[in-house]
């Protein structure tokens, strides 16, 4: 293409970016709604994942408005089309033009093909495409072995024809596997910090493991060893300071094996009580999500399920995630009067084998409609193999009051207690010569956070 037609095509660029509208983008409003729904499991588990597994969502970083003014990037539409186009390839005019004429014959509705990025380390082809048409842009990251051609290259969606993103945050694409790893960013965009994956010291304490590479011009493609779906996280240096930690976005759609849904059935059959399956197949596949795999790749055991006073659905479940170490899960699920569910998912790190099999206590979420100040408080002990065992509460040395555990190995208190106060309590497990054979709290950590989805870095 020549300098004279690359300079119309960016005055066009610049004239329609002053037509586009500058209403909020809905991208990153999807992102935090997204989040949130994680953060809370808010779920509808009437058909979680039927036949494909759909483990994450996710929303680039950021793909700008189309503004360029006197070839300065503008302050309120500062986007990546006003960026310089970056790369080993980005003075390769015989690839650029058969990127650009490809990228037109596979987006039909496109009727002009901006490249972003071009570039070939010897071992991968990377390049960051933009066709659009009218008011409406698809982004694509296309992807190829060294050497390969436009036609031999696989291109990979950033984002619809809906809207044009006008976020100025760089755009951050990874391909899967060790990589490659794609942050693209104005040129001032300096370094950035990757973190692979959490992993976890001796005692269960989740931590991360950062490095911390320095940008081409505002760009940086890398490998990732260990990186993990899910867990994978950068920060972008701009200036004097770094950006928040971000999870970087994957769409990652599996299938799971047609054997789950009845193994799943055989699992929870074999439970103390009764484990609704569909909630089963929820918990497994919500956590398998963390790591970018569908719930026929942990190894399960569900040990107890039952109704809860106040109509909470709870199960007990141990599950091992490949190379994690295993945890002991406790689910509460409340469901609304319009079919949707709140679920409440607790955890705890099996330490021995013996582990698994020791009573668990917890503060089941009860009358979720309520307010946190109105809501009554419940205990809850898990006996395995406990019916008819006598537990006991104890608050700070004094027993406030003692239950039998019922035929499937559960005992519940209703104490007028706070729950914080609940938390602060201990329960005592004694056997008939009224010997404590076991004891233990009711505050029990998250499952984000055992799982070390909270951890800051």
């Amino acid at each position: 293409m020549s300098p004279n037609l690359e300079d119309e095509l960016r005055a066009t660029f610049s004239a329609r970016a002053e037509s586009v509208p500058t209403a909020p983008d809905p991208y990153p409003a999807t992102a935090r709604r997204i989040a949130r729904a994680r953060r809370r499991r808010r779920a509808s588990v009437a058909g979680a994942l039927a036949v494909t597994a759909v483990l994450a969502v996710g929303v680039p970083a950021g793909l700008h408005g189309l503004a360029v003014r006197d070839g300065s990037l503008s302050a309120r539409h500062g986007g990546a089309l006003s960026w310089p186009l970056r790369g080993s390839l980005a003075h390769d005019r015989a690839f650029l033009g058969a990127l650009r004429e490809e990228a037109l014959r596979r987006d039909h509705s496109g009727d002009m093909a901006y490249v972003l990025y071009a570039h070939d380390d010897g071992r991968h082809r990377v390049a960051v495409v933009v066709t659009v048409r009218g008011r409406s842009a698809r982004g694509s990251v296309w992807l190829g072995a060294s050497g390969d051609g436009p036609r031999a290259m696989k291109d990979n969606s950033l984002f619809g024809d809906d809207s044009l993103p006008l976020d100025p945050e760089p755009i951050v694409w990874f391909a899967g596997g060790t990589g490659p790893l794609l942050v693209l960013g104005p040129p001032t965009m300096t370094d950035v910090k990757v973190s692979p994956a959490i992993a976890h010291r001796e005692d269960g304490t989740p931590y991360r493991e950062v490095r911390t590479v320095r940008a081409d011009q505002g760009a940086v493609l890398t490998d990732v060893p260990g990186a993990r779906l899910g867990q994978l996280s950068v920060k972008f240096r701009i200036g004097a300071r770094y950006s928040e930690a971000q999870d970087v976005p994957y769409t990652l759609s599996r299938n799971n094996s047609p054997a789950y849904w009845p193994a799943v059935g055989k699992a929870v059959a074999q439970a103390a009580g009764h484990v609704d399956a569909e909630q089963a197949r929820g918990l497994l596949d919500g956590t398998a999500g963390y790591f970018g795999l569908t719930g026929d790749q942990l190894t399960y055991r569900f040990w107890w399920g039952d109704r809860l006073p106040g109509g909470v659905d709870a199960l007990v479940a141990t599950i091992r995630v490949p190379s994690e170490p295993e945890i002991r899960v406790i689910q509460d699920t409340y469901r609304f009067k319009d079919g949707t569910t709140d679920q409440e998912r607790y955890a705890v790190r099996v330490r021995d084998a013996a582990d698994a099999q020791r009573p668990i206590g917890w503060t089941p979420a009860v009358d979720k409609p309520l307010p946190e100040d109105q809501k009554p408080t419940l205990g809850a002990v898990y006996v395995p193999n406990g019916a008819g065992v006598r537990v006991e509460l104890w608050n700070h040395g004094t027993m406030m009051m003692a239950a039998r555990a019922g035929a499937t190995g559960l005992a519940t208190f209703s104490p007028r207690l706070s729950t914080e106060e609940l938390h602060g309590c201990e329960y005592h497990v004694v056997d008939g010569a009224g010997k404590i054979v076991a004891r233990g709290g009711f505050g029990q950590p998250d499952l984000d956070f055992t799982l070390g989805r909270n951890v800051p870095w």
